[in-house]
């Protein structure tokens, strides 16, 4: 079964009726495109149907399959809202983006490490019903470098769509939106293993973990056999019933213009 056009793979119409749908892309982000997962699906009544999958491929085919994506977007009925899920850092720490402003080389920087390198998502991330897991940190890692293609690549999809995508605050948003999300954190949260799925060998966890969440995640049993990569676009669906579903962490109040300026990782409340 190919995994760009899953057999009996959700649509539109067989989902129509009933609760309000949305439609769903997980993006699970990578510098390398042979390693950049997606996975699209239709979220209802609490739960999402994968409907197609695949990773971006070579470079020289990047753009093919993206339009893939794109295409899928554009045939989405205008009467329904359209949620981008994406496993990348979209913004960086604001003490680092103050401190690097007017910084000379060879001067001190008056931030702590703790917020020059990790945003107020990251360390909200750390707390102990997490179990102190939290994502790489965006301004010391090499997850830059999957940021930098995962901002290039929502870039993207806005400007052949036509669509803002601007990042979604309460799942009530309007139109079409795009949320952040940390797969190994919404596993934590939902009670399932966040590690030992990765490898091409360990298909068996990821069957165990899709059989688990067949009620959240329908279709993600077929993605067991492909990459984690895709496993994980998948995962990004399951961050985004969450969110939908109004059962993900907002940012404190008190930080809200915090958030706005670095972003903020969607998270099912423990």
């Amino acid at each position: 079964m190919s995994n760009d056009d899953l057999s009996g793979g959700a649509t539109a119409e067989s989902l129509a009726g009933g609760a309000e749908m949305v439609a769903v892309v997980g993006l699970d982000a990578a510098s390398d495109p042979r390693k950049f997962g997606y996975a699209t699906g239709y979220f209802r009544n609490g739960s999402v149907e994968v409907s197609s999958s695949g990773c971006l491929g070579t470079v020289e085919g990047r753009r093919d399959k993206l339009c893939r994506v794109v295409d899928w977007i554009l045939g989405i009925d205008p009467k329904y809202r359209i949620l981008l899920a994406i496993d990348a850092p979209l913004g960086w720490p604001s003490a680092l983006s103050d401190a690097l402003k007017h910084h000379v080389a060879g001067k001190n920087l008056t931030a702590s490490k703790e917020t020059t390198f990790r945003r107020l998502t990251e360390r909200n991330l750390r707390q102990a019903e997490f179990g102190g897991h939290a994502p790489l940190e965006v301004a010391a890692d090499r997850i830059a470098r999957a940021a930098h293609e995962a901002l290039s690549v929502l870039d993207e999809i806005r400007t052949m769509t036509g669509l803002g995508f601007p990042l979604a605050w309460t799942p009530g948003f309007l139109g079409n939106a795009v949320i952040e999300v940390y797969p190994a954190a919404s596993l934590k949260a939902n009670g399932l293993p966040r590690s030992s799925y990765k490898k091409r060998e360990q298909g068996e966890k990821r069957k165990e973990i899709a059989a688990r969440l067949v009620n959240t995640v329908r279709g993600l049993d077929v993605l067991c056999e492909g990459s984690a990569d895709i496993f994980d676009a998948g995962l990004c669906l399951l961050a985004a019933a969450d969110f939908l579903s109004d059962k993900s962490r907002p940012p404190p109040e008190c930080d809200f213009e915090i958030a706005l300026r670095e972003g903020w990782i969607w998270v099912k409340q423990s």
